[in-house]
């Protein structure tokens, strides 16, 4: 049995309250599920610096910047620290190439990523992969891309066993791009 979460944490202050708030009420969240990894979308760095600082010694991440703006954002994994070891990871960018730091589909309004993380219960030596996104916001042509990229990747990280996939879909059910996942 595996727990975990998703969490748009939303880059800045806007309508949800500010990233004060929200740190708070994630990290309570986080302290009373205790997922053994989550994922996360529109992590900026100072995201990225309240969630290490909150969970201090618990959780490990992976996941780069996807691109090198001023308020790039993380597509982040963190996992528990002390159950699981770090097999294999990285992050790939949603696009016919996607080895090359912030390229990106045409249709898509700005670089999206996938970040994966193989992990494996140090007492158990079960493996599972958390893979974790954000697609597009704006077109259901740049998802739909994404998500084929997406579930390529996907099928490739089954080697190593059980996958789930965790992020802003940006989709309803029933769409294009969530049909193809």
């Amino acid at each position: 049995e595996v727990r975990v979460i998703s969490f748009n944490v939303r880059c800045k202050d806007d309508l949800y309250g500010s990233v004060k708030t929200r740190s708070e009420l994630i990290a309570s969240a986080l302290k009373q599920y205790a997922p053994d990894s989550f994922g996360v979308q529109e992590a900026t760095e100072e995201w990225m610096n309240i969630l290490s600082e909150k969970l201090g010694e618990a959780y490990s991440f992976v996941g780069v910047p996807r691109d090198d703006s001023k308020n790039t954002e993380y597509s982040a994994v963190f996992y528990l620290k002390d159950k699981y070891e770090l097999s294999d990871s990285g992050t790939m960018w949603l696009s016919q190439t996607p080895d090359v730091f912030g390229s990106k589909v045409k249709a898509s309004s700005m670089p999206r990523i996938a970040t994966w993380a193989v992990l494996k219960d140090k007492e158990t030596g079960k493996t599972y992969t958390h893979i974790n996104t954000h697609l597009d916001h704006l077109l259901e042509i740049a998802r739909v891309e994404q998500a084929e990229i997406l579930t390529q990747k996907i099928a490739e990280l089954k080697k190593y066993g059980a996958v789930v996939c965790t992020g802003d879909f940006n989709s309803k059910e029933g769409n294009d791009a969530y049909c193809r996942m």
